[in-house]
């Protein structure tokens, strides 16, 4: 936990919250485009617990994209973790009223405030038929785009070798890649990331990149 102030938090905490109330902004076109049904997708905010025991909290901003009626039989099973925490995350939005069992979840998005400058994505998980056709790529477009003009310095995540290249490729840099590669410390008040995780920090603001990275890394 940052040192920050309540005050100097408010932030990004305000983002977050802000899309958490109106999250339709946050539909990606190349969604629309995918579905059979454009005018039936939604984002849904929806409410769940991160962490373990006493260091349990919920994501500033936890949204469901659904496309509505979409499901005609029973979903299947499945022992792959990212489609089983995708279901998961579906039955707690339907214990809570946010959509019913016949909405077909095609994405979901968890993230986290930073300090008063950043946010870190804590997962975004696609329906596997909409895996690898440039949907990834357009959500952190949008996404990015609108967290800068609302004033988010910074976006933060943990990948592993799977995803790694495609952040990469967006212009994130690794630890390695920081001047000051301290956990915890100013001005990024990066959480600890322990292996096998693969931390990664796109910059939305130049200034604060080129205060933050090697300069013979700098992109």
């Amino acid at each position: 936990m940052s040192p920050e102030s309540t005050a100097e938090r408010i932030r990004t905490y305000d983002i977050l919250h802000t899309l958490q109330e109106d999250p339709s902004v946050l539909i990606p076109n190349r969604l629309l485009e995918l579905v059979d049904d454009p005018q039936e997708v939604r984002a849904v905010p929806f409410t769940l617990w991160l962490g373990r025991m006493d260091q349990e909290y919920q994501p500033s901003l936890s949204i469901l994209f659904v496309q509505t009626g979409a499901i005609k039989g029973v979903p299947e099973d499945s022992e792959d973790a990212w489609k089983r925490s995708l279901k998961a995350n579906r039955n707690i939005a339907i214990s809570q009223g946010k959509i019913s069992p016949k909405d077909r979840v095609l994405i979901s998005l968890l993230a986290h405030e930073i300090g008063s400058d950043g946010i870190t994505v804590e997962s975004y998980i696609e329906l596997e038929e909409l895996q690898r056709r440039e949907l990834g790529w357009n959500f952190y477009d949008n996404f990015e785009k609108i967290l800068k003009e609302m004033g988010c310095k910074f976006i933060f995540g943990v990948n592993d070798q799977t995803n790694l290249p495609f952040f990469l490729k967006r212009d994130r840099y690794t630890v390695d890649e920081l001047s000051n590669q301290e956990p915890a410390s100013p001005p990024l008040w990066l959480p600890l990331v322990r292996p096998p995780g693969m931390p990664t920090i796109k910059f939305l603001d130049k200034d604060l990149e080129v205060e933050c990275v090697k300069t013979e890394r700098l992109k």
